[in-house]
């Protein structure tokens, strides 16, 4: 068996660091996402990692390149926004204009998605999908902090419960 010298294997070390000490380093630039329990976007379980379609794209990308490390910080419906303007986080990503961050400054991606509301109601005769043609005088359950459509992106929950008599 060779065994190098002290004095040899010392100035490879010293190369190695010189080496090192020239070349520029390359640190992929983190970027924070909001992730609020936004199903299916993001769903926190009871115990464990976020699941749904956020850390999924987040995981996609970071596999894709290296330039950008995408990490998921966790946030609130309400406070997301906030978030953003604070420099809390650096992106938002499953966001609509209509819902209230035309005045924080950004750059829009549209990524061609279409999302829908869904209605879930119990099973009665005669009961088909006429059934939500008009919402008012039902009663209805709703995320707090959630922009839906039918109440045109108002998310206010006194104006949800006294025009739809949302809890």
């Amino acid at each position: 068996m060779n065994v190098l010298p002290v004095r040899t294997v010392s100035r490879i070390l010293l190369s190695a660091l010189a080496v090192l000490v020239v070349l520029p380093v390359s640190a992929a630039q983190l970027v924070r996402i909001g992730a609020a329990h936004f199903p299916p976007y993001t769903i926190r379980p009871e115990q464990g990692a976020d699941t749904g379609l956020l850390p999924q794209l987040a995981d996609a990308l970071n596999k894709l390149q290296s330039d950008y490390q995408f990490t998921l910080v966790p946030t609130s419906i309400p406070r997301r926004f906030g978030d953003l303007q604070q420099g809390r986080t650096d992106m938002a990503i499953f966001e609509n204009p209509a819902w209230g961050w035309q005045g924080i400054p950004h750059t829009a991606v549209d990524m061609g998605l279409e999302d829908a509301e869904v209605f879930v109601t119990g099973r009665e005769p005669g009961r088909d999908e006429s059934y939500f043609a008009d919402l008012k005088g039902k009663r209805l359950a709703l995320f707090s902090g959630y922009h839906y459509e039918f109440a045109n992106f108002n998310a206010d929950p006194k104006f949800l419960a006294d025009t739809y008599n949302a809890t």
